[in-house]
């Protein structure tokens, strides 16, 4: 395989986790995209003796953080839970903090396809910064997926069936 480089996130797309369908484009400007992980390390587990009979990995799994500063209020309900009303045109953020598990992909222009995280949860909070654009925060955890996977890297961004 030959060496590449990766550049700056395109787009960021999801769907339900596990499906086989298209994915949906997150609508509005994601400011501030980054991705993240810790160092792995270990935790020795030691006899009586001193002798390790086990080492435990640890390290915190992988995170996406982003803004969304401009967006369809519509969408929000899938991605951060609440309800829309498309009468009223209004959004209604959620009494209790959802649980919002989707299948995420960054696609990228240059370099490798797409990072993929087969399960990721979503966290969000309304911030308005000093640049006064009032936005959503996310930040989402990659999580296990039935399979075991948790983030894979594809040579070619995946489109969905």
């Amino acid at each position: 395989m030959a060496k590449k480089i990766t550049a700056q996130a395109m787009k960021l797309r999801y769907r339900d986790v596990a499906s086989t369908g298209a994915y949906t484009e997150v609508t509005g400007i994601l400011k501030g995209l980054t991705l993240a992980q810790d160092a792995t390390g270990s935790t020795p587990i030691v006899s009586q003796d001193g002798k390790t009979l086990l080492n435990i990995l640890t390290g915190t799994p992988h995170t996406i953080t982003l803004e969304l500063v401009k967006y369809d209020l519509a969408d929000l309900p899938t991605l951060i839970g609440g309800t829309y009303d498309s009468v009223g045109k209004i959004y209604t953020p959620a009494t209790k903090p959802p649980m919002i598990f989707k299948e995420f992909v960054v696609d990228y222009g240059t370099g490798f396809g797409a990072i993929i995280f087969y399960n990721g949860q979503v966290v969000s909070n309304m911030n308005m910064p000093d640049d006064a654009a009032l936005g959503f925060q996310l930040t989402i955890t990659a999580l296990e997926d039935a399979n075991g996977k948790t983030v894979g890297i594809a040579e070619v961004a995946p489109t969905g069936v």
